[in-house]
């Protein structure tokens, strides 16, 4: 574990941690620098544990097998009790210049609910591939850990929670569930 950077991370964060909540969350953000400047820093302050990454590193074996890594010493050893793992509107690329020529206002919205959406599926993959894990699996079962999902929508700033039951997306403080 010594040379697992994103536990060197972890150790990092807990160390300079300023209060220590009995409920320690640990958020995984896929890529966003906007996320910095709202979410990260109010995390941090609230003692949360983040992770950077991105959705194709979580796709890799050995950087998947890393981020595991750092989970499990998360959940055992820094008493994280909630994994959130967070995704946001601009993770996908939708490549307008393969279309040519200036684009409409009709056609740039619908690339932006293109992207919004294939963004949201980035998100889905990426909780379903933790839930999958077996080891991740056992740690959220065995230490009564909660897995959830958020997704930032960066052109709005708001912020949609993923209802793992329900399989979509809803406002916070809403649920989709019946």
């Amino acid at each position: 574990m010594a040379g697992n950077s994103f536990i060197q991370s972890l150790r990092e964060q807990v160390a300079s941690a300023v209060n220590n909540p009995a409920e320690t969350a640990l958020a995984v953000i896929s890529g966003n620098p906007d996320l910095d400047l709202t979410a990260v820093a109010r995390l941090r302050a609230a003692g949360g544990l983040v992770l950077r990454t991105t959705h194709e590193a979580l796709s890799k074996t050995l950087e998947q097998a890393a981020m595991v890594e750092a989970i499990t010493w998360a959940l055992t050893e820094a008493g994280v009790s909630t994994l959130t793992l967070i995704g946001h509107s601009r993770s996908a690329t939708i490549p307008i210049e393969q279309l040519g020529g200036p684009l409409g206002l009709m056609e740039r919205m619908r690339l932006g609910q293109e992207r919004l959406a294939a963004s949201k599926l980035k998100l889905k993959d990426d909780l379903a591939r933790f839930a999958r894990n077996l080891q991740i699996a056992r740690l959220l079962s065995d230490h009564q850990t909660t897995l959830q999902g958020l997704f930032y929508i960066q052109e709005s700033g708001a912020f949609l929670k993923y209802d793992l039951e329900a399989g979509d997306f809803a406002p916070l403080g809403e649920t989709t569930s019946h």
